[in-house]
């Protein structure tokens, strides 16, 4: 089973769409790229924190759908909640 590590690195490259790319902005040649990706071991915090981030910004900027729906009726039930009693409920938050 891949580590988080080569799962965050795949997920970001598959982000970039592009390995040489990648590597550059990682700091690192293509090839230990390519071994990184291609293994479960883990390799330099500072180059995970970097694909980390890749990830992060990513999701940031293209959210899950799931995730958008869930959060318009959250905000349609804590809108409605405001208006009804002068101040937002929170008991409404579980979906």
């Amino acid at each position: 089973m891949p580590t988080v590590h080569a799962r965050t690195l795949r997920r970001a490259a598959e982000i970039i769409a592009d390995d040489k790319k990648l590597a550059e902005i990682l700091g690192i040649t293509p090839q230990v790229l390519a071994l990184w990706k291609s293994s479960n071991r883990p390799f330099p915090q500072k180059v995970f924190l970097k694909a980390v981030d890749i990830v992060v910004a990513h999701t940031n900027r293209h959210p899950n759908p799931t995730q958008l729906v869930r959060r318009l009726i959250l905000v349609a039930l804590f809108d409605h909640s405001s208006s009804n009693s002068g101040h937002p409920s929170l008991s409404m938050y579980f979906l």
